[in-house]
């Protein structure tokens, strides 16, 4: 068995060491992990890599491409540094899982002849803990170094049900048989990434020929499930009502069969049924599973054989129509279909209740129609519109959270007046947690603005190529040319968006936090995009649609995000010049210690009370004034009201019977009580002596200073002085 030792990098610490929930949205340097180095390195770097896969645990990514122009899949233990072959020859799309036992991919190399005797292409998956000894019925397994181990590590994924030899395949037009070059590219597909249950158990897979994997005739274009420890396949896409395969429906083309579009239960992709190995334009087919086998989503066609419509939609929509469809397979056999989103909800309470049989699609959609979904849908077009990015809907670990990219017009955002062209594809997400409406469960993440193929239209509307799902649900990985989003809603941005629209990038949305985060960049620094070396042209995109960042992918705990490129400036020393697979550590910041200081405690309520006098004055229309006075304690309490008055002046002269007048301060008011017990508020009546009453009967009354005087013994007197009035309305009594 090849082996390449690999020596990491100190920094890997970054993504290996953390073993907490994610707590930032910042990443940390761009790591090359298609390369080796050290002197027991047999290669210095892949010669090209791409389609990684990161294990659930973060320690391993398997990949495809070629070491010293070996092809096949890789398994690369970041641990360790040791790379090792899955599978050699022509072997491509692979998954793995959690802990990085198992990896499943899709050949048309015969791995185990004795049980492999088609020439089509087939799903295997490898146990990695494994090795060939000699004399076994695996004949094609390379020399055992190591250990030996009995058995052989290859099993026949898309094996016929309750055996383990692979099906015979037979070409799906009405007439003819398969040519010798035709054996070799239809058969059984699975997705990259996401065909495989976490535990190595579940792969989902489907067929884009006939077989019969089911026994009886089975039609291509099926969604198949294989539990690897029963031996069981079985059919995830069934026909509503029959509980068997959704026929196909061909389209003859003029030219040659080969030409004829065939619909079947999930969508192709492109104009052409899919073949193998998929081509460097159109890689995107298959179904993913949930990280716990419990659930199976593919972009479904011929919809009204699979999931419930609107009563008139059920015999009249296309075949064409695409939609991307969901299963709770680990429900049992009787769980229906349901559709993700759509041009209609007839699970709707609101359109139970309104009876109607018709919803309105394409341009007359309504919001306000109680049956209506989402999208405002062409029926000849559906989700699906560009064959450049993925088209697969993604899962989170449960099943429960699922992300498309759609191009059909949105409902909520006012779209459905807008010509064909003026629509570009956005993400999506939707939780299918029971008791939602489509409606209420379709959030769309991206939303564009702008239009036209100059590098500042794809600044706003370049195509989302591909995204994954985080197992739990928080996290939406992409990848895109686009670098402004000015209708991005709640979204904040992180880090600073390119400064102009080149290769693609890849973006993470934290929908915990409403952030969006640009991972790549060149090692230069955060603000250097994406690069190649191309040529500059004015007003025009030098690169093509699909360069760049692809194939994200998140490890468990979403701290560890996988992806490939063939930008040559992401990490220092990548010289091949081709595509290589990465992986980028999410920055988990330590626990800081924060000192707290504590103040004392306030001082406990005197015990004794404030030794003051507090005095406030009110006029009575009698003539008198009333003193509330606030006394600490028991003693005697009195108040003096004096002012300036006149007086008659006598004088000692010859004029002595003459007098004059003259202003003299008097006493004009007393008042005196003794308090006991505790003090407190007291009260005192100030009535002005008969010499001076009639003054308080005067305009504007009789304005004096009353002293308030408090005495006890042990303690000096208080006394405080206060403006008083005395003023008598007529006719008051005193």
């Amino acid at each position: 068995m090849r082996r390449l030792v690999l020596v990491l990098a100190a920094t890997f610490c970054l993504a290996l060491c953390a073993a907490t929930a994610a707590e930032a949205d910042v990443f940390g340097p761009i790591e090359l992990v298609s390369a080796a180095a050290g002197s027991q390195a047999v290669y210095e770097q892949a010669d090209h890599a791409y389609e990684p896969v990161v294990s659930g645990d973060g320690r391993y990514v398997a990949f495809a491409g070629s070491f010293g122009g070996v092809s096949g899949v890789w398994r690369r233990d970041l641990e360790t540094g040791v790379v090792e072959q899955v599978a050699a020859g022509n072997a491509t799309l692979p998954s793995i899982s959690a802990d990085g036992q198992y990896v499943s991919f899709t050949t048309n190399e015969r791995l185990v002849p004795s049980e492999d005797r088609n020439q089509g292409p087939d799903v295997y998956r490898r146990d990695m803990a494994l090795e060939c000894t000699p004399g076994s019925s695996c004949e094609a397994c390379p020399e055992p170094q190591g250990p030996e181990t009995p058995g052989c590590p290859y099993a026949v994924v898309s094996a016929v049900n309750g055996g383990e030899e692979a099906p015979e395949y037979t070409f799906p037009a009405p007439t003819g048989e398969l040519s010798a070059s035709e054996e070799t590219r239809f058969g059984s597909l699975a997705d990259g990434r996401t065909a495989m249950s976490a535990d190595g158990r579940y792969v989902a897979f489907v067929t884009t020929t006939g077989s019969n994997l089911l026994g009886a005739p089975t039609p291509a274009l099926q969604v198949l499930l294989r539990d690897m420890k029963t031996h069981e396949t079985k059919l995830v896409s069934e026909e509503l009502g029959s509980g068997g395969p959704v026929q196909l429906t061909v389209e003859e083309s003029e030219a040659t069969r080969e030409n004829s579009q065939r619909y079947g239960a999930v969508y192709p992709g492109g104009k052409l049924t899919p073949t193998f190995p998929p081509s460097v334009e159109k890689p995107w087919v298959g179904a993913s599973i949930s990280a716990d086998g419990s659930t199976v989503t593919w972009m479904g066609q011929n919809i009204n054989h699979q999931a419930l419509l609107m009563p008139t939609e059920q015999g009249t929509l296309s075949h064409k129509l695409t939609e991307p469809l969901w299963r709770r397979i680990g429900e049992g056999p009787s769980t229906p279909t349901r559709r993700v989103t759509g041009g209609s909800d007839p699970t709707s309470p609101a359109c139970i209740a309104s009876g109607e049989q018709e919803v309105l699609g394409g341009r007359n959609a309504s919001p306000s129609d109680p049956c209506a979904g989402p999208l405002g849908l062409e029926p000849q077009r559906g989700i699906t519109s560009s064959e450049e990015g993925n088209f697969v809907p993604e899962l989170s670990g449960n099943g429960e959270v699922v992300a498309f990219v759609s191009g059909a017009r949105q409902l909520a955002s006012g779209e459905i007046d807008r010509e064909p062209e003026e629509i570009h594809e956005d993400l999506y997400v939707v939780n299918m947690a029971e008791g939602l409406t489509r409606v209420a469960a379709t959030r769309r993440l991206t939303e564009k603005d702008g239009l036209g193929t100059t590098t500042e239209g794809i600044e706003k509307s370049g195509t989302i190529t591909d995204y994954a799902v985080s197992e739990d649900g928080t996290q939406i990985a992409f990848t895109t040319e686009r670098t402004l989003y000015p209708l991005l809603g709640s979204l904040t941005y992180v880090t600073a968006p390119a400064a102009r629209a080149g290769m693609g990038e890849l973006f993470d949305i934290d929908l915990a936090d409403e952030t969006l985060t640009r991972v790549t960049h060149g090692f230069a620094g955060a603000e250097q995009p994406s690069e190649r070396p191309h040529v500059e042209s004015p007003g025009s995109d030098p690169y093509e649609p699909r360069d760049g960042a692809l194939y994200p992918s998140f490890s468990q705990s979403g701290n560890e995000l996988g992806f490939s490129s063939n930008a040559d400036n992401l990490a220092f020393g990548d010289g091949n010049k081709e595509s290589d697979a990465f992986l980028v550590p999410r920055v988990i910041f330590a626990p800081q210690t924060v000192r707290q200081f504590v103040s004392a405690p306030p001082p406990p309520p005197a015990i004794v009370p404030h030794w003051r006098l507090d005095v406030t004055a009110t006029s009575k229309r009698n003539g008198t004034v009333v003193l509330n006075v606030v006394v600490p304690t028991s003693g005697t309490l009195s108040a003096t009201a004096r002012t300036a008055v006149r007086v008659l002046a006598r004088v000692s002269s010859i004029r002595a019977r003459r007098g004059r007048e003259a202003l003299a301060t008097r006493a004009v008011a007393s008042a005196k009580t003794s308090i006991k017990g505790d003090g407190g508020l007291q009260t005192l009546t100030l009535t002005l002596s008969h010499a001076y009453l009639s003054l308080a009967a005067h305009r504007g009354g009789l304005a004096a200073a009353a002293t308030v005087t408090f005495s006890t013994a042990g303690h000096a007197a208080l006394r405080v002085s206060v403006p008083v009035s005395f003023h008598r309305t007529a006719g008051a009594r005193r």
